[in-house]
């Protein structure tokens, strides 16, 4: 694991695209100053000339405090407006291992060995437990993690288009999901994130939308997501949930970065820039 000295003055340019799904348009009165930042995960991107890689997937507790992991491995804590607070003695491998946080612990799920470490906030291991994966799971390391506040685990495993519900030991409470283009149904599930409802939010790379289920697997709500010829017919991004469980697909970093608002039908209603630092 890297570590750098807490001394280090931190610059973070935080360049997020977010395309924010249909239910943005519920507010007829929304203006681009109203979206609110992701409260979930997203890609946070050192600022040029600091002297310290690049860092990648991030969660967000329910407090606001950000667990950021590093691009080659361990796991930086920082407050809600970015300060840095300390480097933890996680390790997270360079295929860019998932982990997700709850209130107090953090889990870190490792795709090859088919395992989720548990730690508490200060990076001290706690136990870790096996997961059921599918058989060519080796050869698409792409797993998803999401946690609710208290600790309810929801693993998404994209070949089979499953998605298990795990106690913080790995017990096995639900076991839901299936391949297909209808209603509830998956194609190609990408991320997974829960509510503070928790409910489940799934975004779909192949089918451009993004469902919300209950924890158990019911189909709440749907919304799609317009396709656009930049990104031709594979949607690349993250997902994330903001503060007011208003669900946000993030796309790939770009200079500057771009910010979409859909109104409630759909159609794309205004683009504005966020310049890089």
């Amino acid at each position: 694991m890297n570590r750098f000295a807490s001394s280090t003055p931190l610059r973070l340019a935080i360049m997020i695209a977010l395309l924010c799904l249909s239910a943005c348009g519920d507010d007829p009165d929304s203006t681009p100053g109203d979206i609110t930042p992701p409260t979930r995960r997203g890609v946070i991107q050192v600022g040029q000339g600091s002297g310290l890689e690049p860092i990648g997937l991030m969660d967000v507790a329910p407090d606001g405090t950000i667990f950021a992991g590093q691009s080659r491995g361990g796991m930086r804590r920082f407050d809600a407006d970015g300060a840095n607070v300390q480097v933890l003695p996680i390790h997270l491998s360079a295929w860019g291992d998932r982990f997700a946080v709850s209130r107090d612990r953090i889990y870190a799920l490792n795709p090859f060995a088919k395992r989720i470490a548990v730690f508490d906030w200060l990076g001290v291991p706690l136990h870790d437990f096996s997961f059921e994966a599918s058989e060519l799971f080796d050869d698409f390391p792409e797993f998803d993690l999401a946690v609710t506040p208290d600790n309810i685990l929801y693993l998404l495993d994209p070949r089979v288009r499953r998605v298990q519900k795990l106690t913080s030991t790995g017990d096995v409470l639900a076991v839901w999901g299936s391949r297909g283009i209808g209603p509830g149904e998956m194609e190609y599930p990408g991320n997974i994130e829960v509510d503070s409802q928790g409910r489940v939010v799934i975004l779909d790379l192949d089918l451009w939308r993004v469902q919300r289920y209950s924890g158990t697997g019911q189909l709440d709500r749907t919304w799609d997501l317009v396709r656009t010829i930049e990104y031709g017919s594979f949607l690349r991004g993250d997902l994330a949930v903001d503060a007011h469980d208003q669900p946000l697909v993030l796309e790939t970093p770009t200079e500057p970065s771009r910010v979409v608002t859909l109104e409630a039908n759909g159609v794309g209603a205004m683009t504005w820039f966020v310049p890089p630092e």
